[in-house]
């Protein structure tokens, strides 16, 4: 059943938990201690501690049949270790060996084998002496390979590497002057430089009868040198060669995948165009004719530096200047004269605009209202007068509502009120954009303290698991 429970904390004494009647007992056979450490008790605080030391020693350490003993000395502290003497029952000769015995003087005997004879005081081995011999027979010697013990058949295919080779044979392997190991004919091929046909590097004029050919579309572009194509090895394109363009024309060229001109056209370049204004006929500039921006009554032209200017003749407006003395209002002084023209803007107008974007401060005499979502853009600092934040009071259905930290696209920790459970806390992970309900990942933690005249320590709303409450003995409880 969910209660209060009683918290015992340091300096706490046994009667604080009188409440729970047996929770603590001062005496026992300590059956029921887990996790005392043997370096925090006295031994003399245990009875029979000397003699229980000696029988579990003795059960490990002693023999079944007795004949092997241990006694602790209680007043000495010590054990004695009573083990009696003992012999060799018996040697068995292993593999190779013969002999052995149960009793008295045992003798092992080594067994010779092929090539290996089982001296009193030497094993002696047995070589053929035509392959194999001994280097000395004076039992300092060694088994080596005699000399001409090689035979061919001992040598295995492809054994013999041109490294194993005296130098000799290399260089007439190389000169081909012995011609070991070909036939005549296959000599006589390789004088005459017949069977090199393939792969051969050829220095001299590739002419004659029998002599190396280029095959068709053999040559790639690395076996071309640098500035070896002229124009003379070109082959002619549809171009005729000529001048194309003039003021009256540009030429039109067209460039194959190799940067070569295939064809060249002329297009012919327009040299009038029409000019148009709010009053008179349209006009066709021909070239050659010079397009001319005159001024009229109180405007004056000027052209300079490619640039054609109008401005108004001096004396048309003398002292002019515009002000706006009050909203929707626009004054224009000239000669001394006021003239105000209303622009149909009061400061009682309710307008309505479909975009308003200002480069200054504003301030609001009266309410914000505002319809649509609220942006702040790089506030520092939100600070509110009034003394109270309401949150969620534009829900049909209050239920859930909080403070989030934003971490990124209106998601972040959050602090929730979870109303399903009555309880404020917090959640790793909530979406400002979500409108369904919250499912706290831990509560808040609330003291209740008894001392304070407006706690209601029987209210339920306090009865949440992991609340404290502290009463006016100071005593510590958790609701479980």
């Amino acid at each position: 059943m969910a209660e209060w429970k009683k918290i015992v904390v340091s300096g706490s004494g046994l009667a604080q938990l009188a409440n729970d009647a047996s929770y603590l007992t001062t005496t026992g056979d300590g059956s029921g201690l887990t996790g005392v450490a043997a370096s925090s008790v006295a031994a003399s605080a245990v009875t029979g501690l000397n003699e229980a030391i000696d029988d579990q020693v003795n059960s490990v350490l002693g023999s079944s049949d007795g004949s092997v003993t241990l006694t602790y000395d209680d007043a000495a502290g010590t054990l004695d270790l009573s083990v009696p003497a003992g012999d060799v029952t018996g040697v068995a000769a292993g593999a190779g060996l013969t002999g052995g015995g149960s009793a008295g003087d045992v003798t092992l005997n080594v067994i010779g084998g092929d090539g290996i004879t089982a001296n009193a005081d030497e094993l002696e081995v047995t070589v053929d002496g035509s392959t194999i011999e001994l280097s000395a027979t004076n039992g300092s010697g060694a088994v080596r390979v005699k000399d001409g013990g090689i035979v061919t058949a001992k040598i295995a295919d492809d054994a013999v590497t041109a490294a194993k080779l005296a130098n000799s044979i290399n260089t007439l392997i190389s000169d081909n002057t012995a011609k070991t190991g070909i036939t005549s004919d296959q000599a006589n091929e390789i004088t005459a430089n017949n069977a090199k046909d393939t792969n051969a590097t050829h220095t001299g004029e590739v002419t004659g009868d029998g002599a190396l050919t280029i095959a068709d579309g053999a040559v790639v572009e690395a076996r071309i040198a640098d500035d070896a194509v002229t124009a003379a090895k070109l082959a002619n394109t549809a171009v005729t060669a000529g001048t194309y363009g003039s003021t009256t024309v540009v030429p039109g060229i067209t460039v194959d995948a190799q940067g070569r001109i295939t064809a060249v056209t002329t297009n012919t370049i327009a040299t009038s165009f029409n000019v148009a204004a709010d009053a008179g006929t349209t006009d066709l500039v021909a070239g050659g004719e010079t397009l001319t921006f005159e001024g009229g009554s109180g405007i004056a032209s000027t052209v300079s530096s490619n640039k054609v200017s109008f401005a108004l003749d001096n004396g048309i407006v003398s002292a002019s200047n515009f002000s706006a003395p009050s909203q929707g209002t626009m004054r224009s002084g000239q000669n001394g004269v006021n003239v105000d023209v209303d622009l149909g803007l009061k400061t009682t107008d309710s307008p309505t605009f479909v975009g308003l974007t200002l480069s200054g401060n504003a301030t609001v005499a009266g309410n914000l209202s505002v319809s649509g979502d609220l942006t702040y853009i790089n506030t520092t600092n939100l600070a509110v007068t009034d003394k109270f934040i309401l949150l969620n009071s534009g829900s049909a259905n209050p239920d859930e509502g909080g403070i989030i930290i934003d971490e990124g696209n209106g998601v972040g920790h959050g602090f929730v009120f979870d109303n399903s459970d009555s309880r404020f806390g917090v959640n790793q992970s909530v979406d400002s954009n979500a409108n369904g309900t919250m499912a706290n990942e831990a509560y808040v933690a609330l003291v209740v303290d008894q001392d304070n005249s407006a706690h209601d320590i029987a209210d339920t709303e306090y009865h949440k698991r992991g609340n404290m409450k502290v009463d006016s003995s100071d005593d510590i409880f958790i609701y479980v």
